[in-house]
């Protein structure tokens, strides 16, 4: 009996071990669970390929337009797309798209292309990166909310019709890398009250600040070379002009209708005077011709 005891005893524990019998004993629960994994969302890549439409370079990529109705009211142009830098805005990209109130465009950015952001009537602020060299014809045009601008450094020309009828902005400077004003580029811009010309602009295209009504005074600088025709026609709000010594040509109706110009200084640079050039400024009481002056029109 001992000895049976001595065999089945041992089975029997082990039997009841298995089965998880034994009083204060408890089967463990051995399986794994792997940590949970949170979602780390869309890259910025992922992003951007669902807003914007991409042109694909050796060096970078060109927006060419957008795939969304709605745009976020504050745009951020990005920078860099599949780590390749974004170098411009395509024409007519984010025309009427008048859900936008401000935009920032990065200074991998060089170019602004025609009508980019034309229609945008509630975009209200734009800053232009410090890489961009040309701003585009009709690039701005009626964007009638527009009241702050800011132009980057390495900016060297605005195109015809560029800022064309924003009648929001009050003031512009524009930098001394810019070296050609576009014709009507600031045309009936009548809110405008304060314009500075940089330094290295060599032209003023015709019907540049056509309109423009609350212009009050304006500094054309020594390196303007030519005024073009009606370049500040119909501002009715010019008091007093100063023509720096490098202007040659001052354009036909150059300053047409500016009834209240009271004061004008022209530069000794100065050979021709167009037809019509102060035409119907009734506020004029004295007016010095320089020496040089070959033809007046």
């Amino acid at each position: 009996m001992k000895k049976f005891m001595q065999i089945v005893l041992p089975v029997l524990i082990v039997a009841l071990l298995a089965g998880g019998l034994l009083v204060g004993c408890k089967k463990e629960n051995n399986t794994f669970a792997p940590p949970e994994i949170q979602d780390a969302g869309p890259t910025e890549d992922q992003i951007n390929a669902k807003t914007y439409v991409f042109e694909t370079y050796e060096n970078g990529y060109k927006i060419v337009g957008v795939k969304l109705e709605q745009l976020d009211e504050h745009l951020v142009i990005p920078g860099t797309y599949k780590g390749k830098p974004v170098f411009a805005i395509g024409h007519g990209c984010f025309e009427n798209h008048d859900e936008l109130k401000s935009v920032k465009i990065p200074d991998s950015v060089i170019s602004v292309g025609q009508r980019a952001f034309s229609g945008c009537t509630k975009l209200a602020s734009v800053t232009i990166g410090n890489s961009v060299t040309s701003v585009g014809s009709s690039a701005f045009e009626g964007c009638t909310k527009l009241a702050s601008v800011t132009i980057g450094n390495n900016v060297t020309s605005i195109g015809s019709g560029a800022f064309y009828g924003c009648t929001g902005i009050t003031e512009i400077v524009i930098p001394n890398n810019v070296t050609s004003i576009g014709e009507r580029a600031f045309y009936r811009c009548t809110g405008l009250t304060s314009v500075t010309i940089g330094n290295r602009v060599t032209s003023i295209g015709e019907r540049a600040f056509y309109d423009c009504t609350g212009l009050a005074t304006v500094t054309i600088p020594n390196n303007v070379t030519s005024i073009g025709s009606s370049a500040f026609s119909g501002c009715t709000g010019l008091a007093s002009v100063t023509i720096g010594s490098g202007v040659t040509s001052v354009g036909s109706s150059a300053f047409e209708g500016c009834t209240k110009l009271a004061s004008v200084t022209i530069g000794n640079s100065v050979t021709s005077i167009g037809s019509s050039a102060f035409y119907g400024c009734t506020g004029l009481t004295e007016i010095d011709i320089p020496n040089n002056v070959t033809s007046i029109g």
